[in-house]
């Protein structure tokens, strides 16, 4: 397999607008992909997946080649834990089967353990997550809960769901969003669950994960309810990110209301942040916030937004005339 250069980024580079039309140099990389997959493999590709591993390595001089690389190992990664059962299935089942008989059956446990799901949008569309990542029980007791590994699948079994959830949001807005607003609420986080190695590695891999295998995904990061010691930490931990990863994260404490109104955040349903400033306590499961696509999205179910949203704009382009030399899909 192809092996990038050592990272090294185009001066002055700049993001692509999320709902901008693909470029020609955009779809030159989409060109050498297809070469590297195969015709078949590419039209296979989600759509959302495809946009994201080209734009999410276009600030490399070794664009192309980094792009091809990456997307190859993810679909490998992909065929080894066999994420994509969790939308497989109309009737939802493809998350047990994704997850196997013992994690099903703890499912609720981990929802209850390890709140999260949707709460809103920002100004520009996209959806906003909040995930409450210190379970009041404790981090010990939720680190003997689940093993690493246990943690991880079911993360992955949320991210998957979330691919979903953008897509259809997408679809609703009528313009393409694929980057998601995360809240990381750390109440209850306290000195020594900061210094407690086995955490730290637990965050570690599931964050590099998805750093890997979820490129060009954060609009923004926004950690509340912070203690004084983590903004700390913060500070010289963020000289080891990618600075492009860094500028995204936002540390704030209690008083988060102006960072969530700097991001134009509106809660969903006309509900608003309660009397004391304070985000809702009950949060929709994944599961729960899935079903209603499940209902909406018509036969063959979650086909449409599981292949991910793009503009009729690019999909006229991809797919081209047969005669063009640059048709696509």
């Amino acid at each position: 397999m192809l092996r990038p250069e050592a990272e090294v980024t185009i001066a002055n580079w700049c993001a692509a607008d999320e709902w901008a039309q693909l470029s020609d140099a955009e779809l030159a990389c989409a060109s050498s992909i297809r070469q590297w997959l195969g015709a078949a493999a590419f039209s296979a590709l989600p759509l959302d997946t495809l946009v994201a591993f080209i734009r999410g390595y276009a600030y490399r001089t070794d664009w192309h080649d980094a792009s091809c690389a990456y997307l190859k190992a993810h679909l490998t990664w992909r065929r080894e834990v066999g994420c994509d059962a969790v939308l497989a299935s109309p009737d939802l089942s493809g998350i047990s089967r994704f997850l196997g008989p013992r994690l099903s059956s703890r499912l609720a446990e981990f929802d209850a353990m390890f709140a999260s799901g949707v709460i809103g949008r920002d100004a520009d569309g996209h959806v906003v997550t909040l995930d409450r990542l210190i379970p009041t029980c404790g981090v010990s007791a939720s680190m003997a809960a689940f093993t690493d590994d246990e943690f991880v699948t079911m993360m992955v079994a949320r991210r998957e769901m979330l691919r979903a959830v953008i897509a259809a949001n997408a679809r609703a807005n009528g313009w393409r969003t694929y980057k998601v607003v995360a809240i990381m609420d750390v109440s209850g986080l306290r000195f020594v669950d900061l210094m407690d190695k086995r955490w730290h590695a637990r965050m570690a891999k599931l964050f590099d994960l998805f750093g890997w295998h979820y490129p060009e995904s954060q609009r923004q990061t926004v950690v509340i309810n912070a203690p004084r010691i983590f903004t700390g930490l913060w500070q010289m931990a963020k000289v080891f990110l990618h600075p492009i990863t860094a500028s995204k994260v936002c540390v704030v404490g209690a008083s988060y209301v102006r960072a969530l109104r700097d991001i134009g955040f509106v809660l969903t349903d006309g509900k608003q942040l309660d009397e004391h400033g304070k985000l809702p306590n009950r949060l929709r499961t994944w599961s729960e916030e899935l079903a209603p696509l499940v209902e909406r999205t018509p036969a063959p179910t979650l086909d449409e937004i599981t292949r991910g949203f793009v503009p009729k704009a690019d999909l006229d382009v991809l797919r081209g005339p047969r005669n063009d030399a640059r048709v696509y899909l």
